[in-house]
């Protein structure tokens, strides 16, 4: 059995548990999601306690009946601990939960409580300027400019992350790895086209899955149907690094006829970008002389 049949099944056991949990149960699981990283069993509970009375205060729960839930969510594996570290929900279960949350028009709610218990420190010399501590709180407010649509949030989280002088980042993070860490677990079209709430972040995620599963060589059907429906969309203006990884994925695909069609088309935007298209083309047909000559007519346009 491949590794992605392990994890579709064991994901789809535990959203099996998930869908048999009471209301308050599901909702702390969500705000979970949302706040990201393992928390401090105090700080989830503050979370809890600050969100039930706000909003639902029916729900709200005993210390002892809180602790018991928990218990019972790590049982059922919906809630991990690691070692050393506090509780956090099933990083299979992480998007499918924040997403169900945005769903049910609960998300916003959620944002704000983590954001008033748990909150990204403000520098007191640089304006507004966030001062993250490490990428996990990074992470938490890129998925939430994600979840928003709002790609200049993401962008200001970045700069903020990579300006401050006090933290000295040990792995890089850029939207792109965003992208693929929030949509592809799992792909999700339904949501995912939501996103073009904001055109501009909407391409940029459709062209990094894309070009993930490519670079990758991962399965991706459900992400090239959608690529491909909307390049072959007449009433779609999409970038050129959009319809270029389409034509990439077209060209290892086999589909040579549709791709010199669509390299065609791509001349006019880009004429350098089409040549070296052409020549990969060539190439694939067997062709290698036409394929050395465009190739070398591309790089006399480049210099």
């Amino acid at each position: 059995m491949s590794n992605v049949t392990e994890v579709n099944r064991a994901r789809q056991e535990l959203q099996q548990r998930y869908a048999l949990l009471p209301a308050p149960d599901q909702e702390i699981l969500q705000l979970m999601s949302i706040i990201f990283s393992p928390v401090a069993k105090k700080q989830l509970r503050q979370c809890m306690d600050t969100y039930w009375r706000q909003h639902k205060p029916s729900s709200s729960l005993t210390n002892d009946a809180f602790n018991q839930t928990l218990n019972r969510l790590t049982t059922q594996e919906l809630m991990v601990t690691a070692s050393g570290y506090g509780p956090q929900c099933h990083p299979l279960m992480m998007e499918i939960l924040t997403r169900e949350a945005v769903r049910l028009g609960q998300f916003e709610a959620m944002v704000a409580v983590v954001e008033q218990v748990l909150p990204i420190p403000i520098s007191q010399w640089r304006g507004s300027q966030r001062l993250f501590q490490n990428q996990g709180q990074l992470l938490r407010e890129l998925r939430i400019g994600l979840y928003r649509c709002d790609w200049a949030y993401m962008e200001r989280q970045l700069d903020d992350y990579y300006d401050n002088i006090s933290f000295i980042p040990t792995t890089s993070m850029s939207t792109a790895q965003v992208f693929n860490l929030v949509c592809n677990n799992p792909f999700d079209r339904d949501w995912f086209v939501t996103l073009k709430a904001d055109p501009d972040l909407y391409q940029a995620a459709l062209a990094s899955l894309s070009s993930y599963a490519l670079i990758n060589l991962t399965p991706a059907e459900e992400i090239f149907a959608l690529l491909d429906g909307e390049c072959r969309d007449p009433t779609r203006s999409l970038s050129v690094q959009v319809q270029e990884i389409w034509i990439h994925h077209l060209l290892v695909r086999g589909q040579l006829t549709q791709a010199a069609t669509a390299i065609d088309q791509l001349a006019e935007q880009d004429p350098e970008a089409s040549l070296l298209l052409q020549g990969w083309l060539a190439c694939l047909r067997g062709d290698y002389p036409q394929t050395i000559a465009l190739d070398t007519l591309a790089l006399k346009q480049r210099r």
